[in-house]
């Protein structure tokens, strides 16, 4: 096998005198793969054998820039020499250089030679549209298949798409076989261009059988949403039928591609047991497990009626370890919806004996998603059950064993009645295989409190709080034990020191735990400090899980957080408020909220509590106005000396709504944060607080004016923020004469959020607009923008300043 030290050595020969040499060194290039192109000259060695004279030599040197993937496009060469080799005078090269360019993969797309006028992937298109016209029908295959191998945004080729219909159709059955791959790698984006699917749903009758197992496969790699076309399921179910086996496995597993809905339908899975029945014979193995495999994705209401289960039974001890294992894969798929057939369990609990040991481990895992449900239909009144998977945590097989561990804990609590289990998921808590000792501390966690009466479990899950590799997945499932646990000192300061661990995945399981214990953890105040400390955390996925803990606790944690407020911890105080925030109006069922809030905001000196109160008094609505204190404070923080604190007043003003406008301050404090603030959020902030306290911000001259200047400011953001707010402040902004202007000059050019906004807030201004030509101009070029978003808005703006007739058009 080739490493890195022969790079040089076939460098080397790629300067040979024998072109069977030099084209050897060029396959043995390719296949080392994209760690060549570490070596200097690698790329441009092979780039000269393109031009060589021996055709084998050409051939060999498309194929391995191909094989270096995108990494070659480094090489502004590569791909003109390539597209140059589509035109190669021998079949063979023409054909490695479609290979080679769809080896590179969709990035070649992007590469272009002609300027930004031209689409960038237009050359690369245009060589293939030649390569399907070649004179060699091969050439022409190759071309057409590799067209899949691109982005499907090929197919806004009007050419591109007509040379796949011609293919389809074409006499070659190669080349109709090839589009048929073409369009299944292209995926669900054929849907959106007539005539593909149809002509894809014809070759299934056609008289080739590859090019019927190629149109079955194409249709399952489309998705479900190709069922809008009524033919696919009749068409696949005749598949079913095909005297060619590789035709009905494809029909089968297409069937399985395009989701639940299909199997819903009883004639399709009377089709696939038809076919399962008539398989039995040895040299159908592969068909059996296909068909098993689907069958395992068959909803639960059609499984009494189509006789499913019975079926899939038949095959339970088949001679063929890959059915077997399909079997067993299908039953524990379709997991409760079997338990009303009592051979199903007898046949799990035989494969868990299977030789097999896949068969053995899949079994376990059927065994784990029935779960509870085996408990619950009295199956576990037989011990044989805990017995077999007891049996299993001694497999010679670690994944086994582990599977094993995760079906004992997911059978609930009722497997303690056995006093085998418990001491032998602790063995399994020991064992040498990491997934095995985590799946067995889970286990034991599942199983809830009744394990702690066993004395060595705290110990042992204490013991994994250390094992690095499973001390997240251990300290995330403490919280099942239930609160008993933390009565336990040593568990209570281990789960504190989670809290603070470098690895952040292992505070994010100490969120978790706190979740699983539920409200009544919240009277250990040490941990919803800790709790809320995290609210800052470094590592975004343990924000997400603090924020899931929030919701899940709810008001609850009110206290708690009120608790935190009476800190002297800047550190915990500002999450805290934070926190409030996130609670929402909810949180005010507590009346201490909005004093304690205002408090902070008067008598703590750090910049980042005093942002974090004004969101959260923004974010409990407008019922904190009820208190006297929160308008002035509000007003006072506009003029705080801290940027992001005047952020956050303008932003909690916004949200307070029309209310605020009975302080007198409010609108002037926010248009001088609006034209003085050198700090564009803060100005982009106060620009939407205007436009969400309505239409009274107009008692003050000075809002529109100020707002048509920003209009014209440098900041994106703040035009399409001044355009937004003046189309809800609504036709009455028509009094100043600038607006108008002001909203065509951003129609043009620029971020097309801005000229959307713009086309939006045009349309919310009324008939007053006719009178202005340039609007009426400037929205009908937006008819044809390049942004789909911003075509939209322009036409529902031209319907609701009332339609096209009243633009002239």
């Amino acid at each position: 096998m080739l490493d890195d030290t022969e790079i040089p050595i076939l460098l080397t020969r790629l300067q040979d005198k024998s072109p069977q040499v030099r084209a050897k060194a060029c396959k043995a290039l390719g296949k080392l793969g994209p760690k060549v192109l570490e070596f200097k000259g690698v790329v441009p060695s092979l780039l000269r054998c393109l031009e060589d004279e021996d055709w084998k030599l050409r051939a060999a040197a498309c194929r391995a820039l191909g094989d270096l993937s995108d990494g070659v496009l480094r090489y502004k060469g590569v791909v003109p020499a390539l597209l140059s080799c589509l035109e190669d005078r021998h079949w063979k090269v023409r054909r490695a250089a479609c290979l080679g360019l769809a080896y590179i993969g969709r990035e070649v797309l992007k590469w272009t030679d002609l300027g930004s006028s031209v689409r960038p992937y237009a050359e690369v298109v245009q060589g293939f549209l030649r390569c399907l016209q070649d004179a060699d029908r091969r050439v022409q295959a190759a071309a057409c298949e590799t067209l899949g191998s691109f982005d499907s945004i090929i197919l806004e080729y009007k050419e591109v798409r007509e040379c796949l219909l011609r293919c389809l159709q074409d006499e070659d059955s190669d080349i109709r076989r090839a589009a048929c791959k073409a369009l299944g790698k292209l995926g669900p984006r054929v849907l959106q261009y007539e005539g593909l699917v149809p002509s894809l749903l014809r070759c299934l009758e056609d008289k080739c059988r590859s090019v019927r197992r190629a149109a079955c496969e194409a249709l399952g790699e489309l998705g479900p949403g190709v069922l809008e076309y009524g033919e696919v399921v009749p068409g696949l179910l005749r598949c079913l039928e095909d005297e060619d086996r590789s035709v009905y496995h494809a029909a089968c597993t297409a069937l399985g591609q395009l989701g639940p809905k299909v199997l819903e339908n009883r004639e399709v899975v009377a089709g696939l047991v038809k076919c399962l029945t008539e398989c039995s014979k040895d040299g159908e193995s592969y068909a059996r497990y296909v068909i098993c495999e689907v069958l395992g994705k068959v909803d639960s209401e059609v499984l009494q009626s189509a006789d499913v289960v019975p079926n899939l039974l038949r095959y339970a001890k088949d001679k063929d370890e890959h059915v077997r294992y399909a079997v067993c894969w299908a039953l524990g798929q379709i997991g409760s919806g079997v338990m009303p057939y009592v051979d199903v369990v007898a046949s799990l609990l035989g494969y868990l004996e299977d030789s097999d040991k896949h068969v053995r481990r899949i079994a376990c895992a059927a065994l784990s998603k029935m779960g509870p449900k085996i408990s619950k239909n009295g199956f576990l009144k037989d011990s044989e059950v805990v017995q077999s998977l007891l049996r299993r945590l001694k497999d010679e097989y670690w994944c086994v064993r582990s599977i094993a561990c995760e079906a004992l804990g997911n059978l609930g609590s009722e497997v303690l009645r056995y006093p085998e289990v418990v001491p032998a998921l602790l063995v399994g808590s020991k064992d040498k295989k990491r997934e095995v000792r985590r799946r067995a501390c889970l286990a034991l966690c599942r199983l809830g409190s009744g394990v702690l009466q066993y004395e060595n479990v705290l110990p042992s899950l204490l013991r994994c709080l250390e094992d690095e590799v499973i001390r997240s997945h251990v300290c995330g499932a403490l919280g099942l034990l239930g609160l008993e646990v933390l009565q336990d000192e040593d568990v209570l300061s281990s789960l504190l020191r989670c809290f603070k661990d470098e690895d952040a995945n292992l505070r994010w399981a100490a969120c978790e735990a706190l979740a699983e214990f539920g409200p009544e953890v919240l009277q250990y105040g040490e941990l919803v400090s800790s709790l809320i400390q995290c609210i800052w955390d470094d590592d975004g996925d343990v924000r997400d899980m603090v924020e899931d803990v929030l919701d899940r606790l709810g008001v609850a944690l009110v206290p708690g957080l009120l608790g935190c407020l009476k800190s002297e911890d800047w550190g915990l105080i500002a999450p805290a408020c934070w926190a409030l925030g996130r609670l929402g109006p909810r949180a005010l069922r507590y009346e201490a909220v909005v004093p304690s809030l205002i408090r902070c905001l008067k008598d703590d000196k750090d910049r980042l509590v005093r942002d974090d109160v004004c969101d959260a008094l923004g974010k409990l609505g407008p019922e904190v106005l009820k208190d006297a204190d929160v308008l002035p404070n509000l007003v006072q923080c506009l003029k705080d000396e801290y940027k992001y604190t005047r952020r956050a007043a303008c932003e909690a003003l916004g949200r307070l709504g029309p209310e605020v406008l009975k302080n007198r301050e409010v609108v002037p404090g926010l248009l001088r944060c609006l034209k003085e603030e050198e700090w564009v959020r803060t100005r982009q902030a106060a620009c939407e607080a205007l436009g969400q306290l309505g239409l009274g911000v107009l008692a003050y001259e000075e809002v529109v004016p100020s707002l048509v200047a920003c209009l014209a400011d440098k900041d994106w953001g703040l035009r399409r923020g001044a355009c937004e707010t003046l189309g809800k402040l609504g036709p009455a902004v028509l009094k100043d004469a600038g607006v108008v202007p002001g909203l065509v000059s951003c129609l043009a050019g620029g971020s097309w959020d801005v000229r959307l906004e713009a086309c939006w807030a045009l349309g919310e201004l009324g008939e007053g607009v006719w009178s202005y030509p340039a609007a009426v101009a400037g929205l009908q070029r937006c008819l044809e923008d390049e942004n789909l978003w911003v075509r939209e808005a322009a036409r529902k703006a031209i319907e609701k300043l009332g339609g096209k007739a009243s633009f002239g058009g």
